[in-house]
């Protein structure tokens, strides 16, 4: 008995040409640089804004979380440059080793970006059926715990501040006129005595947080003159309660796409360099001639 394995398989590669490949490939490796580049840019940038915004209102620790946000991703971004340019090397040159490399960081990638658009895919339907059940999830009871703090500490009647919205007829009766050179009432929301006695890292989180989503709503009472730095431009009606749910509900379906075309970018870039890297030379017909046999008797 005679079993032999020929180079079929390899040859079969042959049906893209070496030039295509290599331009696929090179294609590939420049689009995932440029994407790390973009990633290491954008982090940099809002790294920088929150270091700014929070001096004098975070603590170090309230801003440590979303510090250490911004750092995974820079480091995630040199990572991958220097993984891309190695792969860039590699098939500019040829050589293995530093595809090797490459090829390693893309199915790193690959895993990654799967299993978090398998998480984000579980929980998004774990989500609807619990919504569909009437039930509350946990950052929903979170949410509502924060409104319930801001209504306690901050809603209150005994600190009017000028106001520069426009006034509803409803609410005109809650809103009383001053002359415009009047100094005696509060200018900013800071100045209201129960903003005194009440928690800094909070207030910091309720203004940035209006500020971050464009709303108000977070103060439920009269007169409408509080929030007066914060609520000065944009729309009362625009309840942040609301807002913040079509936020996360936006946020959770743009990582769920993002993460499924990553991942197939990812598994093709992975596919295509290890093509690249067997792609077999030389001469079809030689290379028929080289075959293993097993020779049983």
């Amino acid at each position: 008995m005679e079993v032999q394995i020929g180079s079929d398989g390899l040859v079969c590669a042959r049906c893209i040409p070496f030039k295509t490949l290599k331009i696929i490939v090179l294609s590939g490796a420049g689009l995932i640089l440029a994407m790390c580049l973009t990633i290491e840019i954008l982090a940099y940038v809002s790294k920088n804004k929150i270091d700014d915004s929070d001096k004098g209102e975070y603590s170090s620790s309230a801003a440590s979380s979303t510090i250490f946000f911004f750092n995974a991703h820079m480091v995630m971004g040199i990572i991958g440059g220097v993984s891309t340019l190695l792969g860039i090397g590699g098939i500019l040159n040829s050589n293995k080793c530093l595809l090797t490399c490459f090829n390693t960081f893309n199915c790193c990638l690959f895993w990654a970006f799967a299993l978090t658009y398998a998480v984000v895919s579980f929980f998004s339907k774990v989500s609807d059926f619990i919504k569909l059940s009437g039930c509350s999830l946990t950052y929903d009871l979170e949410r509502e715990a924060l409104y319930k703090v801001a209504s306690q500490s901050l809603c209150n009647d005994d600190c009017e501040c000028y106001f520069s919205g426009t006034v509803s007829r409803d609410q005109s009766k809650y809103v009383i006129n001053y002359s415009p050179t009047d100094t005696t009432m509060a200018i900013n929301f800071q100045q209201c005595p129960s903003s005194f006695s009440s928690n800094s890292t909070i207030m910091a989180q309720l203004k940035s947080s209006e500020n971050a989503y464009e709303c108000s709503g977070w103060c439920t009472k009269y007169p409408i003159q509080f929030f007066n730095d914060v609520n000065s431009k944009t729309t009362s009606s625009y309840a942040c309660k609301q807002t913040i749910e079509n936020y996360w509900n936006s946020f959770r379906q743009i990582l769920q796409y993002t993460s499924f075309v990553l991942a197939f970018l990812f598994v093709l870039t992975f596919g295509f360099t290890c093509i690249y890297c067997f792609y077999p030379k030389g001469d079809p017909q030689k290379e028929e001639q080289t075959k293993i046999r097993l020779i049983n008797s």
